[in-house]
C-alpha cells in the first residue's frame, strides 16, 4: 500500500495495472472508433431480404444514392465477416464493427448471420450452419474429433481413447456420451 498525491491509500496494483490500462483503453477506443467513449453500441444485425437495406459497388455510388433517397447506404464491397460501412444521407459514412463476427460470406457470395447451430451435413460429419472457419465434428467413430480449415490450411484433433459415440446434438453443442467411464464430452 501506498499513498497517492492526495494522501489516499491505494495499492500499488490497482493503480498501475489496472486503472491505468482501463483509462488508455477508453482513450484508444474513443479515439480509434472516433465516437466519444460513453457512447452506446449499435447491434449489429442483418435485416431479411424485405428489409434489406439499399447498397452501392463504390463509395462514390453510395453517397450519392444516400443523399437522393434519404437513406444510409452499404458500400457493399467493404463488407467482412466483423464490419459494414455505410454512406449516410447528410454526408460522410459510418462503419459499424464487432469484436466478433456478424456475419459471414458463403460460397455463393450472400452473407448470412453467424449461426453456430450444428446439424449433420451431407457426408455424415457434423457442422456448425455458418461460421468464418470450417469446422467439422466427428459423426462419432474413429476419425478425427474435429477438423478445422482456415485460408486453405486444416488442423484435426483425435479422441485417444477409442471410438467415439454417435453425438447427441442441441443448437451449438455436440455431446458424445460416457466417452470414458461416467465422462460425457461436449463440444460447443
Amino acid at each position: 500500500m501506498s499513498r497517492d498525491r492526495l494522501g489516499l491509500i491505494r495499492p500499488k496494483f490497482l493503480t498501475r495495472w489496472l486503472i491505468g490500462p482501463l483509462f488508455v483503453s477508453g482513450i484508444v477506443a474513443s479515439a480509434v472508433v472516433g465516437i466519444p467513449a460513453t457512447a452506446a453500441p449499435r447491434q449489429l444485425t442483418i435485416p431479411t431480404a424485405a428489409q434489406a437495406p439499399l447498397t452501392a459497388q463504390t463509395a462514390a455510388q453510395a453517397t450519392a444514392l444516400a443523399s437522393s433517397s434519404g437513406q444510409p447506404v452499404e458500400v457493399l464491397p467493404d463488407r467482412t465477416d466483423w464490419s459494414r460501412t455505410f454512406a449516410e444521407p447528410q454526408g460522410g459514412f459510418e462503419a459499424t464493427d464487432s469484436l466478433v463476427p456478424q456475419q459471414v460470406q458463403q460460397a455463393d457470395g450472400t452473407w448470412v448471420p453467424v449461426d453456430t447451430t450444428l446439424s449433420v451435413q451431407a457426408d455424415g460429419s457434423v457442422a456448425p450452419s455458418a461460421i468464418t472457419t470450417g469446422l467439422t465434428l466427428s459423426d462419432g467413430g474413429s476419425g478425427p474429433l474435429f477438423t478445422l480449415s482456415v485460408d486453405g490450411q486444416s488442423l484435426s484433433m483425435s479422441w485417444p481413447f477409442g471410438d467415439l459415440p454417435t453425438p447427441v446434438l442441441s443448437g451449438a453443442t455436440a455431446t458424445y456420451a460416457d466417452v470414458l467411464p461416467g465422462v460425457n464430452l461436449r463440444s460447443f
